[in-house]
């Protein structure tokens, strides 16, 4: 017995059902004899509920040094009702707290979450909601980790065969390529008393030398290497110290001819 109303009253809505669960409904009418006979519900009602997760696995993709992309697909059972929308949620492995990034409409089973750190892990999560509110949630099956900037080349930067306009450097590729292969190498030049860089030469991944040329003649300088990957330049490997190349009397005393 649920409740008992007025003989005015033709309807009730009956409350604290339990969600997804399956009922049957009777009325039965009383005058001063007592009740009647009742009439049943022709079939049970399930209440409605709220959707399972969404189906998986969760595919993440396209991972570069701020973004990942995502795809889901739709839940096998949306509780009798349509789904509305999905919320879309991203968690650093190391903290706990689940920050919402997104809400797309019931067609959409993809998204590009951006803005993410450079080189961090991150957990995934995609959560269907219905007129019942959020139902279960369907996560990432392991952390991702986002693509960052390599590191610097392995060194020491090796400088050699310095003649009165030219050295030859040597440098290995970096121990850590952030998730991505290297594409190129940018080599640069300073002269010790100025502040800027001199862009000489970008080579391609597989090279570790290259014979800087048109230097000045007696003149000191650094020397610098960066490697590149799709996400950009990483750090330098920087020379250890100046090199000075040599000069006229030098010059005429190694080439004497």
């Amino acid at each position: 017995m649920c409740e008992t109303v007025n003989d005015n009253t033709y309807n009730y809505c009956v409350k604290d059902l339990k969600e997804g669960q399956s009922y049957n409904f009777k009325v039965t009418a009383i005058n001063r004899c007592g009740p009647g006979s009742s009439l049943e519900s022709l079939q049970p009602i399930k209440l409605l509920a709220k959707p399972s997760a969404p189906s998986g696995p969760l595919s993440i993709s396209n991972i570069t040094d701020s973004s990942a992309f995502i795809e889901w697909q739709a839940p096998q059972n949306d509780g009798g009702a349509q789904v509305e929308e999905y919320h879309l949620e991203y968690q650093l492995v190391d903290e706990t707290t689940w920050i919402m990034c997104k809400t797309v409409n019931d067609n959409t089973y993809n998204y590009c979450v951006k803005d993410l750190k450079e080189g961090q892990s991150y957990n995934f999560k995609v959560t269907a909601i219905n007129r019942c509110g959020p139902g279960s949630s369907l996560e990432s099956l392991q952390p991702i980790k986002l693509l960052a900037k390599p590191s610097a080349p392995s060194g020491p930067l090796s400088i050699s065969n310095i003649t009165d306009s030219s050295a030859f450097i040597e440098w290995q590729a970096p121990q850590n390529d952030g998730g991505a292969l290297v594409e190129e190498y940018h080599l640069e030049y300073q002269l010790v008393d100025e502040t800027t860089w001199i862009m000489c030469e970008t080579v391609n991944d597989n090279t570790y030398n290259y014979c800087v040329k048109d230097l000045k003649e007696g003149q000191s300088y650094n020397f610098k290497v960066t490697a590149s990957n799709r996400c950009g330049p990483g750090s330098s490997l920087e020379s250890l110290q100046p090199t000075k190349l040599l000069g006229k009397f030098q010059r005429s005393i190694r080439n004497p001819f």
